[in-house]
């Protein structure tokens, strides 16, 4: 059975396998946001206000990506993670990919990239990310997860600055439309 045939089960038959993988990723992100002082540790302070006291990026993927796969797994869906797929950012290489999910039949389904923000917006370092996105996606997979980890005194400021700097940036490999579905996870 296709994984939208899985998603009709599940979900309203209404909607599609999108929404059916949004609320998936949404309940995973409230689980790492319960656990979150699993997933923080004593260090020294960052030199940067954009660094997060957050172990390495690594580490958390590994979490998200055991909350997917124990959530995925009645339905045999696995997810991979730091898969080499697709050109890296110079184009000279093959990517690799944080993660992505493949259903039972081995097709992909959706793939995520994260990075890890801090006290403040880090354009580069976002423009870095969703570069690299597009790349990587030579399967053409939809949806595609962007899963920012962060820690900051002001989340509302540091959405509202993320999501401007989105909206007016351009970013290679993605279809014009691609601003049309971006969505806000502030729960």
């Amino acid at each position: 059975m296709s994984a939208h045939d899985q998603s009709q089960i599940f979900m309203n038959s209404k909607t599609g396998i999108d929404e059916y993988l949004f609320d998936m990723m949404e309940h995973i992100g409230l689980e790492l946001l319960k656990r979150n002082g699993n997933i923080q540790r004593k260090k020294s302070a960052p030199t940067s206000t954009s660094t997060i006291l957050l172990d390495e990026e690594d580490m958390i993927n590994d979490w998200l990506i055991s909350l997917v796969c124990q959530r995925m797994s009645f339905l045999s869906w696995t997810m991979l993670d730091q898969s080499r797929t697709g050109r890296s950012a110079s184009g000279m290489g093959v990517g690799e990919i944080d993660g992505w999910v493949m259903d039972s039949r081995g097709k992909p389904i959706f793939l995520f990239e994260s990075f890890r923000l801090g006290n403040s917006i880090d354009t580069k370092k976002v423009d870095e990310h969703l570069n690299k996105i597009g790349r990587y996606n030579s399967m053409g997979m939809s949806p595609i997860f962007v899963v920012v980890y962060a820690a900051t005194h002001n989340f509302p400021l540091l959405c509202d600055s993320y999501v401007k700097h989105i909206e007016k940036s351009e970013y290679t490999d993605f279809d014009d439309d691609y601003k049309s579905d971006l969505e806000l996870i502030t729960s």
